[in-house]
């Protein structure tokens, strides 16, 4: 099985928004379409497809920020997700490996990844590629901002 990572492009949305829906983030082309755009015009960010005979059967999001309390930038991984029926083949882990590639080009000297507590085979999968739990992250949801 030969794996090919690439940039995503407008004609992934239909299998992103498939991949996201398995994430546990339901979503239909148009969401995932528009999010691509959003973050197309954003130079921190990357999105990554790994294609297995024609068909996008994973993909990773990724951004980095300058650290402020030290020299470097943070690159964080925002999501990976790969189809259910394809995993256990390393595709997630051929696009981890690919966006350490892209952090280190660009600077990067950590890169973090958050995982929701019940994701037990994710925390597995990590760990396997050399990521560490060091740090807890607190997250408060906000109402929307009006204009």
């Amino acid at each position: 099985m030969e794996i090919v990572i690439r940039d995503v492009e407008d004609r992934d949305a239909s299998q992103i928004a498939k991949l996201l829906t398995q994430l546990g983030y339901p979503c239909d082309s148009d969401f995932a379409r528009n999010k691509l755009h959003e973050l197309s015009v954003h130079p921190s960010s990357q999105v990554s497809v790994a294609e297995v005979n024609g068909t996008v059967a994973g993909v990773i999001s990724f951004d980095s920020q300058p650290l402020f309390h030290q020299a470097g930038k943070l690159g964080t991984i925002m999501a990976l997700s790969v189809l259910e029926s394809h995993r256990g083949n390393g595709i997630g882990r051929k696009l981890v490996k690919h966006i350490e590639r892209v952090a280190k080009e660009r600077g990067c000297v950590k890169i973090a990844v958050a995982s929701g507590v019940h994701r037990e085979d994710a925390h597995r999968f990590y760990r396997s590629l050399g990521y560490e739990e060091i740090t807890k992250r607190f997250v408060k949801k906000i109402d929307s901002v009006e204009s």
